[in-house]
């Protein structure tokens, strides 16, 4: 019986997420992960700085600078949900609209499809987003750019091009409905 049975693998995660105060208007962050694996076959400990970077306040303008998590908020991360290596730059007219722009390098991204000149799986993005979010409501539009070697229906490309809408409705603060939608008009 044990000879069809799989391997067991289990991980034990631990996450720290330490921040410094620089000044009044910036803080320094970094995540660190440690993954401790024990399998069959051994034990293994792996540990990695997977994000580090400062974060500048002043008025209603934010930057972020560095390597840090960001998130396609008009389409509540369909587009993106990774680590990238760059620059954002939040703008909050009020408290409900705000405008990001972020210009960055990803690693990676679509798991292998995305090739840079030296074969590594990286690419440039960069994204412009307006969102708007009022009590239960919320709704935002963007456009993402991805600059990268890759193939795309057997031919080379070299970008692509992302439009993403999405609109949401908490019913409460457990429940909430979504509906986005997102669309590649410029395949170059």
């Amino acid at each position: 019986r044990d000879s069809h049975r799989k391997p067991e693998t289990n991980v034990l995660k631990l996450r720290l997420e330490p921040t410094m105060t620089i000044n009044e208007n910036w803080t320094a962050h970094a995540r660190i992960d440690a993954d401790f694996q024990k399998d069959d076959v051994s034990d293994a400990v792996t540990k990695d700085i997977s994000r580090a970077w400062t974060e500048g306040q002043y008025g209603k303008f934010n930057v972020k600078l560095g390597r840090f998590g960001t998130f396609s908020d008009a389409s509540h991360g369909l587009v993106m949900d990774d680590n990238v290596t760059g620059a954002e730059f939040t703008y909050a007219p009020t408290e409900a609209w705000k405008v990001k722009a972020t210009a960055a390098r990803t690693a990676g991204l679509a798991d292998g499809i995305v090739r840079s000149a030296d074969n590594k799986n990286e690419a440039t993005y960069w994204a412009v987003e307006a969102d708007y979010a009022n009590g239960k409501w919320d709704a935002g539009v963007g456009y993402h750019n991805v600059g990268a070697t890759y193939t795309w229906q057997d031919v080379n490309k070299t970008s692509f091009h992302v439009v993403d809408l999405g609109v949401g409705y908490a019913f409460d603060k457990n429940v909430k409905l979504t509906g986005d939608y997102a669309w590649g008009p410029g395949l170059n």
